[in-house]
């Protein structure tokens, strides 16, 4: 049997063992299912035994290597590339075939003849084919850091709604006005920081004050600006 592996002809193949396997799964299979998608096909699988002498049937020509030697290079060669090669065996040619073994016993008998079983594999090539997908990037929606939020605290929306704070100074009412509450916590300014320091004491609200009991926020900073 002529056997060429990646174009290099081997003196005899003494065998070849060509293996086609599937794994079936050992499950019941439901009725009216796909029955290949419970079949699992394995790479195609090709042994050749050979035996390449010093004097081949067929002449490769003259080389400064003996025929065994240069038979043993090439076959060397494709183990260290792990490149896959075509390997025309007496059934056909098969490519992307990758050697898996080699196995070269040797004993008395052999002689300078180069005894080889090679064991190749065929290897699935398949071709990836790439696109650009553009995709939108969703917008954060405007959003704004109010804080901490008491549950108990009233918000106002107009000026209209704001509750009237009579002010007081030294201890007599000086007059009325509408101040949302809030700002006393929102406030940046020294005074503002001080009345929340409990450093002035401030009267928020209608009805009687004590004597001393201070100026509200809207008069102190009316009084004292940033």
């Amino acid at each position: 049997m002529a056997v060429l592996i990646d174009g290099f002809r081997i003196d005899l193949a003494k065998a070849e063992i060509h293996t086609y396997q599937n794994d079936i799964t050992t499950y019941p299979v439901e009725e009216g299912s796909d029955k290949t998608d419970h079949i699992i096909q394995r790479q195609f699988v090709l042994v050749v035994e050979s035996v390449h002498s010093d004097t081949p049937v067929v002449s490769t020509g003259a080389t400064a290597q003996l025929p065994s030697e240069a038979c043993l290079a090439k076959l060397r060669e494709l183990y260290v590339s792990k490149e896959p090669v075509s390997v025309s065996s007496s059934l056909g040619l098969y490519e992307s075939m990758a050697l898996e073994s080699l196995v070269i016993p040797r004993d008395v008998s052999t002689g300078r003849a180069l005894r080889f079983t090679a064991t190749f594999r065929q290897i699935d090539l398949v071709t990836n084919e790439r696109t650009t997908i553009e995709v939108a990037v969703p917008q954060a929606a405007n959003k704004k850091n109010r804080g901490h939020k008491d549950p108990d605290k009233v918000e106002y929306t107009s000026t209209e709604d704001l509750p009237t704070v009579e002010t007081h100074f030294d201890g007599k009412p000086i007059g009325r006005a509408k101040i949302d509450p809030a700002t006393y916590y929102r406030n940046e300014t020294p005074i503002a920081k001080k009345m929340r320091a409990g450093r002035i004491p401030v009267a928020v609200g209608g009805g009687e004050t004590p004597k001393g009991a201070g100026l509200s926020l809207g008069d102190l900073l009316a009084k004292y600006p940033k």
